[in-house]
């Protein structure tokens, strides 16, 4: 028995080429646009997403990787918190003397 065949001819297959490779271009503009919201602030990453059509990022993308991938941080097991990038609160005292702690 024969296999059935599907024999295109030359412009049907840059065309079907063309379609093919416009299409992984949108994917990956689309992937990276979500990557990149991923690295903003929750509150960017809330209005882009509240935009997407339904469940079509979840289906489309690793989305857990993505977001793990980009909420990871840069600390590891036993290093010093970076105090620097906090500083420390002030209070006043009774008599309305700004004692820094």
């Amino acid at each position: 028995m024969r296999t059935p065949t599907l024999k295109l001819s030359a412009r049907a297959k840059k065309i079907l080429l063309k379609i093919l490779v416009g299409l992984v271009m949108v994917y990956g503009a689309f992937g990276s646009y979500i990557w990149w919201a991923m690295h903003q602030t929750p509150e960017t990453f809330g209005k882009v997403m509240s935009r997407m059509p339904g469940p079509v990022p979840f289906l489309l993308f690793p989305f857990e990787t993505f977001w793990l991938r980009a909420r990871a941080g840069y600390l590891n097991a036993g290093d010093r918190a970076p105090m620097s990038l906090v500083t420390p609160p002030s209070r006043l005292t009774p008599d309305g003397q700004t004692v820094s702690t």
